[in-house]
C-alpha cells in the first residue's frame, strides 16, 4: 500500500514543524475541524489530521499535487511578506486571515491619513463563491499599523466609513459613505 503525497510529506515532519502546519491550517479550518484540532494529542494524530485536512480540499486528480495546499502556501508567502503586525504572526492578523481564506482581493483601496478619518483599507472581492461581491474593511484604530477588521460588507449593506480623531482608537462613527463613493 503506497503512501499518499500528504502522508509522505507529514511522515517526515517533527513536532515543531507539525505544530506550525497545524497553526497554518487553523486559519482556514471549519468549526468542526477546530474541534478536531483541539483534541489532537500526539504527533501521529496531527499527521493524520493534516493528511485528511488537505486531502479533503484537494481538487487535483494528480496524486503528487495538492492544489489547495499549494494555493494556501503560495498565499502564505505573500501574507508573510506583506501583513506583519507587531506581536502577531502575519497569518494570524485579520488581513492575513482574509487573504489566506479568499486569496488576493480584486482591488485594495488604501486610505492613509485623511482629515478626520482613521487610516483604513477596503478590500473588494468580485465573486466569493456562495457570497458574491464582498468588501472587507480594515481599520488602523490606533495609528499603529495594526489593522483590525471592522466587519465585512456586502452589496446589500451600505458601505460605511469609520471616522474619528487620529490617535483616539476608541472613537469612531458609523457614518455612511457618500453615495458617490
Amino acid at each position: 500500500d503506497m503512501m499518499s503525497y500528504e502522508e509522505t510529506l507529514y511522515a517526515a515532519m517533527g513536532e515543531e514543524e507539525l505544530d506550525l502546519n497545524i497553526r497554518h491550517a487553523r486559519v482556514i479550518a471549519t468549526a468542526r475541524e477546530e474541534a478536531q484540532i483541539a483534541a489532537l494529542a500526539t504527533d501521529e494524530d496531527r499527521r493524520r489530521f493534516l493528511v485528511s485536512f488537505w486531502s479533503s480540499r484537494d481538487q487535483d486528480e494528480r496524486p503528487s499535487i495538492n492544489d489547495a495546499r499549494q494555493t494556501f502556501y503560495g498565499r502564505l508567502r505573500t501574507v508573510m511578506a506583506n501583513y506583519s503586525e507587531f506581536g502577531q504572526e502575519p497569518y494570524e492578523t485579520d488581513r492575513g486571515r482574509i487573504y489566506l481564506t479568499y486569496g488576493p482581493p480584486s482591488e485594495i483601496d488604501r486610505r492613509p491619513f485623511e482629515a478626520d478619518l482613521l487610516q483604513h483599507e477596503i478590500w473588494s472581492y468580485e465573486n466569493i463563491p456562495g457570497e458574491g461581491r464582498s468588501l472587507f474593511v480594515f481599520v488602523d484604530r490606533y495609528s499603529s499599523d495594526r489593522y483590525s477588521s471592522s466587519r465585512d460588507y456586502r452589496d446589500d449593506n451600505r458601505e460605511r466609513y469609520f471616522t474619528g480623531r487620529r490617535g483616539r482608537g476608541d472613537y469612531y462613527d458609523d457614518d455612511y459613505y457618500d453615495d458617490d463613493y
